[in-house]
């Protein structure tokens, strides 16, 4: 309590390519799912994505956005590349 936090506003690009590294084992050809579930959301480098999927859930870490930026948003015409875990 009464710690000071600085908001501001952005303004993210449209991302056309998001690579991510699943944290669990998900199954093959989950893009469309993913894209589904984040399309119009704002995204960065290094975050967790959480899907629910049956009684468990799909983790996720976003490894690259293309263009390159800090933010981007996940438009319709954006393309989610799942790579292989490391």
């Amino acid at each position: 309590m009464g710690d000071k936090v600085k908001v501001q506003k952005i303004e993210p690009t449209n991302a056309n390519k998001i690579n991510v590294v699943p944290i669990n084992k998900v199954p093959k050809g989950s893009e469309q799912y993913l894209h589904d579930f984040m399309e119009g959301h704002a995204i960065t480098t290094s975050d967790k994505i959480s899907l629910p999927y049956f009684d468990t859930t799909l983790d996720y870490r976003v490894r690259k956005i293309i263009p390159n930026a800090e933010y981007a948003l996940v438009s319709r015409e954006t393309a989610f590349h799942i790579d292989v875990a490391l």
